[in-house]
């Protein structure tokens, strides 16, 4: 059922899983025009003052895909290390604890796994095929345009 944004009239769809494959995203990726995050030279010594510096990107590159017309319900799909960081890092990550999710993950092959909610803002799936990358999108479909994606790739990043 959708929801009702506060201060719209419009619904706002409800969000569903399964349209992320790892194939279709790992297309969508930009490697020729994303934002570098060095994970190496980035200022501060623990895994959350790292990614304190990270946060604020995500949160400016997700503005720049409202800003090309991007609304509704927002995710970010990333390798299961670097969710190891967003899980970690922040409090405000609300992990699943769903046994219908958590009951068998696969190791050793392609898969997308959604694994909770970042700041009430963010969906955020890990896919066993992501290297250091973080993509974010919106919405309950892929869409071919772009401009509703948007790519941090995340350099020297070694735990």
């Amino acid at each position: 059922m959708a929801g009702q944004v506060l201060g719209t009239k419009a619904p706002v769809p409800k969000m569903f899983d399964t349209f992320l494959d790892a194939p279709t995203l790992l297309s969508l990726i930009d490697r020729n025009g994303p934002w570098i995050f060095d994970f190496n030279t980035t200022l501060g010594d623990t895994i959350k003052e790292k990614y304190d510096a990270l946060q604020p990107l995500i949160t400016s590159e997700s503005h720049e895909i409202v800003r090309k017309g991007g609304k509704g319900h927002f995710w970010l799909v990333t390798s299961p290390e670097l969710e190891s960081v967003i899980e970690v890092g922040t409090r405000h990550f609300a992990p699943i604890t769903c046994e219908e999710y958590m009951a068998h993950i696969p190791l050793g092959m392609s898969s997308v796994m959604y694994r909770g909610i970042l700041r009430s803002h963010w969906r955020v799936y890990t896919c066993t095929d992501f290297k250091n990358e973080i993509l974010i999108g919106y919405g309950d479909t892929l869409n071919e345009h772009r401009a509703h994606y948007r790519t941090i790739i995340v350099a020297n990043f070694l735990l």
